[in-house]
């Protein structure tokens, strides 16, 4: 009877500690979160407000959920998240990361040139709605001015695949392997679609 008490008693101590162990570790990731979420509005708040103030030299990266780029009023963030739709596959995951970089081209080429008929020259031709050519003749002054504007995306994310291949799944199968390893890929777009990405290099730093 004792020894029946004992074990009651064991099983319910048992018990008592990994329901205290489980509390504690679901208390604990709720605390992590809570932390982690403060630290990303802190980062996110001051990042706006070194866009606004200037301070582009603190080069403050955002950290935003995938509910945060649905939610935000940010219409470059927008943007961003409208390329990030657009790609195919699974990729919209926690974790993965999306930057937007917009950059803008304006430049202005003048010829002079012998205009004896008086001709007088203005029209704009627009390549696409992110570029654009201004081209006047006037007083024997050609002058072309380009403009050209274009937000690229980078989105970076995680996938698995298998470490080996094989020509058939029958032949894994045979073989029994079904080992998988993570491998970071990347999508790249341009707004402007004139532009070509010619070599990039994506750095993921690892602590």
């Amino acid at each position: 009877m004792l020894n029946k008490t004992k074990l009651i008693l064991y099983i319910i101590g048992a018990l008592f500690v990994i329901g205290s162990g489980l509390g504690i570790k679901l208390a604990y990731s709720k605390y992590v979160s809570i932390v982690n979420e403060r630290d990303s509005y802190r980062g996110n708040q001051r990042a706006y407000e070194d866009l606004i103030s200037g301070k582009t030299s603190e080069n403050r990266a955002l950290r935003l959920s995938n509910a945060d780029l649905r939610n935000s009023n940010d219409k470059f963030i927008q943007s961003i998240d409208s390329v990030r739709k657009s790609f195919k596959g699974a990729k919209n995951k926690p974790g993965d990361v999306a930057t937007g970089i917009g950059s803008s081209i304006h430049t202005s080429t003048s010829v002079l040139l012998q205009n004896n008929g008086g001709c007088v020259v203005d029209t704009v031709l627009y390549f696409n709605k992110y570029t654009k050519s201004h081209i006047t003749l006037k007083n024997n002054l050609l002058k072309d001015s380009l403009d050209v504007n274009n937000v690229q995306s980078l989105y970076v994310y995680t996938t698995s695949e298998y470490v080996n291949t094989y020509k058939s799944g029958w032949i894994r199968f045979w073989h029994f392997d079904w080992h998988k390893e993570d491998v970071d890929r990347y999508d790249i777009d341009n707004t402007n679609k004139l532009i070509k990405v010619d070599s990039v290099r994506v750095y993921k730093i690892r602590e």
